[in-house]
């Protein structure tokens, strides 16, 4: 295996905002589901938090728009509120049908840094209609969103009272790389378009094996 030192991780290629940005966007755009973590409305301290498979959509296939939409059931549950914290977490390995990552003609573990994760945190805040009828509302827009990438919603039952929300994006944290992973800034998020990029590997070496008190971090050919 082609070991790297823990000494040469500062070899480790590093991204620009604008690059992780666009691969933000590019696995927005390209997952369609995920784990939403909500509070947990039961309020038990034992069980603090709330998790779930939520779909999503930031827009009809080749137009993305960052905006994340969900549909929410609002009927049956304790209660579903106008507005709350949550966050959305998405894995690059969902987007294969046999959830599984390939990166430059290599298959990766979905737990290997070089599948990407990335965590979005903001406000689940339910769709407005338009001001005075004046073009479209969120809640039209949601839904062109929502039923392009999932046509099925479209036939969920309306006793149901399924409800438009988008998550208000406040924070990004994403790692698809070695090195540790990095914030992404809102801004930067939705000003760059869905791009893929992966980091070059591997980084120019000093020399040609590595020293005797050097601790190994990780190995690159996916051998043990």
């Amino acid at each position: 295996a082609d070991a790297v030192p823990l000494s040469r991780v500062k070899e480790f290629p590093s991204q620009t905002a604008k690059a992780r940005a666009e691969t933000a966007r590019w696995m927005a755009h390209e997952n369609t589901w995920g784990y939403i973590t909500t509070l947990n409305p039961s309020g038990s301290p034992d069980k603090p938090l709330s998790v779930e498979v939520g779909s999503f959509s930031d827009g009809i296939i080749g137009a993305s728009t960052g905006r994340l939409w969900f549909y929410v059931m609002a009927r049956g549950v304790a209660v579903v509120a106008d507005s709350y914290p949550a966050s959305l977490t998405i894995s690059q390995a969902a987007i294969s049908q046999n959830m599984t990552c390939l990166v430059g003609g290599t298959e990766y573990d979905p737990e290997d840094p070089m599948c990407a994760k990335i965590t979005i945190h903001g406000t689940m805040t339910k769709a407005a209609l338009a001001p005075n009828l004046d073009g479209p509302g969120d809640i039209a827009i949601g839904k062109q969103a929502l039923f392009a990438r999932h046509p099925q919603m479209k036939m969920w039952p309306a006793d149901h009272g399924f409800e438009v929300y988008e998550l208000k994006i406040e924070d990004i944290w994403m790692i698809d790389f070695y090195g540790g992973g990095s914030q992404i800034l809102p801004k930067e998020y939705f000003a760059n378009e869905p791009i893929h990029n992966v980091p070059k590997w591997p980084p120019s070496r000093q020399s040609s094996a590595p020293l005797a008190s050097d601790v190994v971090l990780a190995t690159f050919d996916g051998a043990a």
